[in-house]
């Protein structure tokens, strides 16, 4: 009995050590993304979804195990981002969960083929293509929940971005070979509890921090006067400065566009100017200025949240764990950023 129970324990702790593993990878994709060039800060490659197609690729996760990866991968990229309360979430944890278990749709199917034709059909690049393609569905489907129809006429552009970044991230997938390290590592109860015993108080001051910036980002969408946006906006970057998170401005311009984009082609209320067959309204450019400041708001504050640890057991701790390792031998290589992951995989050793 013990010998059975020993080897449930050591399984389960492998299975979760290779979920935080390749979630790792995930995130040191996405940070090494972030060093690239780009014009828009919303067309993102999406080099983290390699960590999912080395995932399919080693074997070792099943379906259940690849939809917890993109759970805890949409969680800790979101933490790390400082848009766990936020909007942004909601959508990245969708666009994630539906993404892989598209992924993993193809993925079984070409394995059934396989065993029957002994012959590949669906290559790592289909798999993908394919799940970017429904990420980016997602991704307007819900960003018309809360901005409108006019969302869908982004469909067509964001649908072959997604297609090339696709293939950039299953290049990337099947050059690099990563081999997940023992299960167990020795975590540093300092790094991760500051110190601190696991057992953390009802009202200790994370929950504290977490509940309060849940409540206020909640709130943001109940207010419509334009002038207590603004004065929650300021209110929010004050906060976010406090935390001492880098103020960036120029996210916040790009999101205004594309929600300014997809709000003032509908006529709404009183016409401001005409100019051809196009027609701008005050209610619309009011709309379109509300929900800019409310996403202003919950994305400033929820950039508070950077402070909190995760406990220390988690999948979601043992994942920073492992990202930290990582990003560590990734910031000492040398060279141009696929030079500095190779090296970084080069020595499977961590």
């Amino acid at each position: 009995m013990a010998k059975k129970e020993n080897s449930m324990r050591s399984h389960s702790d492998s299975s979760k050590n290779a979920i935080a593993y390749f979630s790792a990878l995930a995130l040191l994709f996405s940070y090494a993304e972030a060093i690239l060039p780009r014009a828009f800060p919303f067309f993102k490659i999406g080099l983290a979804n390699a960590a999912m197609i080395l995932a399919l690729r080693s074997g070792k996760i099943n379906f259940f195990k690849f939809m917890k990866l993109s759970l805890v991968k949409a969680v800790a990229s979101s933490l790390m981002g400082g848009t766990l309360v936020t909007p942004f979430f909601l959508v990245s944890m969708s666009q994630s969960v539906s993404s892989a278990a598209a992924m993993y749709f193809l993925f079984e199917v070409d394995r059934r083929l396989n065993k029957k034709f002994d012959k590949n059909f669906i290559s790592a690049y289909g798999i993908s293509v394919f799940g970017s393609a429904v990420s980016a569905f997602v991704q307007i489907s819900l960003c018309a929940l809360y901005l409108g129809n006019g969302a869908f006429s982004l469909l067509g552009a964001i649908l072959i971005f997604n297609t090339l970044s696709g293939i950039a991230t299953a290049f990337l997938g099947t050059k690099i070979s990563a081999k997940i390290p023992e299960p167990n590592p020795e975590l540093n109860d300092d790094e991760f509890c500051n110190g601190k015993s696991k057992r953390k108080p009802i009202f200790s001051r994370q929950r504290i921090l977490i509940t309060g910036t849940a409540i206020f980002s909640a709130g943001v969408f109940f207010a419509s006067d334009i002038r207590l946006l603004f004065a929650m906006f300021f209110f929010a970057l004050a906060m976010q400065k406090l935390s001492n998170r880098k103020i960036k401005l120029i996210p916040h311009i790009f999101m205004w566009i594309f929600i300014f984009a997809s709000t003032i082609p509908f006529p709404n209320g009183k016409i401001v100017f005409s100019i051809l067959n196009f027609d701008l309204t005050k209610g619309a450019l009011e709309s379109a200025l509300q929900k800019s400041l409310r996403l202003s708001v919950v994305s400033s504050i929820s950039q508070c949240l950077i402070a909190f640890s995760p406990p220390t057991n988690s999948v979601l701790s043992l994942a920073l764990f492992h990202y930290k390792l990582l990003r560590a031998k990734f910031k000492n290589a040398n060279g141009n950023i696929f030079e500095r992951i190779k090296i970084t995989f080069s020595d499977e050793r961590l």
